[in-house]
């Protein structure tokens, strides 16, 4: 969760991008950036779970899809909860993703341009953690999905929301390489994960990026 002020989802950006500090006289309240409510865990309470989210400090919850199948269940729950929504294919279901679903995703961006509750494309990324994802054909499946999934957010003109297990320099290479053709963020060249967090984190407001683990 990230530490935001209580105006609103986009008062991250007060950060200081150079040193991520909040001044001190910042009312803080917290937003969820990544939040799986529509998992089935969650089925027979997910209000009563907002609720509780509230009341425990969470002002705000962001609830990422993970394919094409629960796109309209995290709306669903976003505009129920009055919470955000994002809209993605996550690297551990590129195994039973479509190149066609990048186009359904295509369309429902555009389809959903002016609802307020979707603020990025995630969850995407890059996992190296399950073995089966570092070896072909799957290491290359998340990555063509990745870079795909990069230019649309560039398209639609929104942020992203990462996963990142063990893969933080080729996700950044990823984003450099889509920058150079036009299509993103432009960060610099980071060599650990740790780095990749901390730096990304503090470059939410200019960047467009958010790092789900």
């Amino acid at each position: 969760m990230q530490p935001a002020a209580a105006s609103g989802l986009g008062a991250p950006g007060r950060l200081d991008p150079g040193t991520c500090s909040i001044p001190e006289s910042t009312h803080l309240a917290w937003i969820d950036t990544h939040c799986h409510l529509d998992a089935p865990e969650f089925a027979a309470d997910v209000l009563e779970v907002q609720r509780r989210a509230r009341q425990a400090g969470v002002s705000h919850c962001v609830i990422p899809a993970v394919e094409v199948s629960n796109f309209e269940s995290v709306r669903c729950l976003a505009h129920a909860g009055k919470d955000s929504y994002c809209l993605g294919i996550h690297p551990l279901y590129v195994d039973r993703a479509a190149e066609s679903d990048l186009l359904v995703l295509d369309a429902q961006l555009a389809q959903c341009r002016d609802d307020p509750r979707l603020v990025a494309v995630g969850e995407i990324g890059l996992d190296y953690f399950v073995p089966e994802l570092t070896q072909s054909p799957l290491r290359e499946k998340q990555e063509f999905f990745y870079r795909e999934q990069l230019k649309l957010a560039r398209k639609h003109g929104l942020p992203v929301v990462m996963h990142v297990r063990r893969s933080a320099d080729r996700l950044l290479k990823h984003l450099r390489d889509v920058a150079a053709g036009g299509h993103g963020t432009g960060l610099p060249t980071l060599s650990t994960a740790a780095t990749c967090r901390r730096r990304l984190l503090c470059r939410w407001a200019s960047s467009s990026v958010l790092v789900a683990r």
